[in-house]
């Protein structure tokens, strides 16, 4: 397998395993906060809206600034999501880091499946391009299966603290060590 490939496939682990389990923080935000299901709905639509939004322009922010730096940009986004999700004292501060994070969530599909299909031969794009999508399903299951437990037994905030703390060193991998090989 190219490094490229899996690099974009670890990559979509963690973007979708981390926006399947922001959603399920919002039980124990709601508890902690006091908050509606109004409310509660509105924080799952911020991040699902701001993520549709952003996958419209990803392909141009691409062109213009290059795959690589998008995809860096939406892990750092959706990681700022998580350190604002942990800092927010309340419902109005929270809304935004659903924002942030929905607009990081929202760049990575668009321009990682132009990488893999940019990456594959004609013959192998239908093959690379269905093991791509699976391999987000890893993430969607079995992070958002971990962060849940982990949520039960240290509380939401920590959880969200250590979620950071993971996206962070992940995105720093990504500035210094793995530039070189998904570049276009």
């Amino acid at each position: 397998m190219r490094r490229e490939f899996f690099q974009l496939y670890i990559l979509h682990i963690f973007n979708d395993g981390f926006k399947a389990s922001l959603l399920l923080f919002l039980p124990f935000i709601a508890m902690d906060f006091g908050i509606s299901l109004t409310e509660v709905g509105i924080l799952g639509g911020a991040l699902n809206v701001f993520e549709i939004i952003c996958a419209i322009p990803a392909g141009i922010l691409a062109a213009k600034f290059g795959s690589y730096r998008v995809l860096v940009g939406a892990l750092g986004a959706y990681m700022i999501g998580y350190l604002l999700t942990t800092a927010s004292p309340n419902f109005y501060t929270i809304v935004p880091a659903f924002i942030v994070a929905g607009i990081g969530f929202g760049l990575f599909h668009p321009v990682a499946f132009a990488l893999v299909a940019k990456f594959s031969s004609r013959e192998e794009r239908g093959r690379y391009l269905g093991n791509f999508t699976a391999v987000g399903d890893i993430g969607r299951v079995g992070i958002a299966a971990v962060i849940t437990f982990i949520i039960t037994y240290v509380g939401w905030r920590y959880t969200a603290l250590g979620s950071f703390l993971i996206l962070a060193a992940i995105f720093g991998l990504l500035v210094t060590h793995f530039r070189a090989s998904i570049q276009e």
